[in-house]
């Protein structure tokens, strides 16, 4: 095979590869049950305010999809605030 023919048949593997990892890593959050973004990490300052939400409620305990012999484990909220630079922001203990 041609060098050149072989750097560009490399080329658009690689552009594929790429392609699919990317789109792997926008579904995973989703897949999960959750839409939004997590670990978001904001640029600049922000300011956080207490927020209400119809999903999420302070002392909520929530369960999740575990491991074989986790079945019972949970999580509560602590806390509900809003950004205006990163969306809704629960946090969790």
């Amino acid at each position: 095979m041609h060098p050149l023919l072989w750097w560009s048949v490399l080329k658009l593997l690689m552009t594929r590869i790429s392609r699919f990892l990317l789109m792997l890593a926008a579904i995973s959050p989703m897949q999960a049950g959750s839409p939004k973004q997590l670990g978001v990490v904001p640029k600049g300052n922000i300011h956080l305010q207490a927020a209400t939400d119809s999903k999420y409620h302070v002392g909520d305990i929530w369960e999740y999809k575990t491991r074989n012999g986790e079945e019972h484990s949970t999580f509560v909220i602590v806390k509900v605030e809003s950004s205006s630079n990163v969306g809704l922001i629960v946090h969790i203990s």
